[in-house]
């Protein structure tokens, strides 16, 4: 895997005359430079760049062993939406590509919940510094913009005793988004 990583960052960059981290990122995420290449390589087969719109929030779920999840909810004319996406391939591998891709618009009250949520869960407290990491499990990327701010919080398979508000509202985007796994691949 290694050895694609430096492959795709030139691709991504070549494409977008930037650096490849910054078509996905912006500055502020501080993301480690491998984590943010790897990352990257799952979005763009996800067909996303850079989190943009006022509100927005993307949630990537990347776990080793199953497909890459991406949900996104935003403000689209005023009508909150949501947007999942399914890779076929493995996120701790390869990627795969583009297999499913759910739209809908949310109600006014699921909405709220979500920003509830993820107000709940820190989104906009500084990250956690001293969250654990292991090699088998799973990303949890969570992403907000809203009134100019920008937020990116990275948990490696929370659980309910772990990060439980945090769970909860990744769990719900996936669920808005009608893109949750089975909960034996939710790890």
């Amino acid at each position: 895997m290694l050895v694609w990583l430096p492959f795709v960052a030139t691709v991504l960059s070549a494409a977008a005359g930037l650096p490849a981290t910054e078509t996905c990122f912006p500055t502020e995420a501080g993301l480690h430079s491998f984590k943010a290449e790897w990352f990257c390589k799952q979005l763009a087969a996800a067909e996303e760049r850079r989190l943009s719109g006022d509100p927005a929030y993307r949630f990537s779920y990347i776990p080793s062993f199953h497909a890459t999840r991406v949900v996104v909810a935003f403000m689209d004319k005023e009508r909150p939406t949501v947007i999942g996406k399914v890779l076929s391939g493995k996120g701790g591998y390869e990627p795969g590509r583009l297999l499913r891709v759910t739209r809908r618009v949310l109600s006014t009250d699921e909405w709220r919940l979500l920003e509830r949520r993820l107000d709940n869960a820190g989104l906009w407290e500084l990250p956690d510094k001293y969250s654990r990491e292991g090699f088998d499990g799973a990303e949890w990327v969570l992403e907000g913009r809203n009134q100019g701010r920008y937020s990116l919080h990275d948990v490696w398979s929370p659980t309910d005793s772990t990060f439980p508000q945090y769970r909860k509202a990744c769990v719900y985007m996936l669920e808005l988004a009608g893109i949750a796994p089975d909960t034996t691949q939710l790890y």
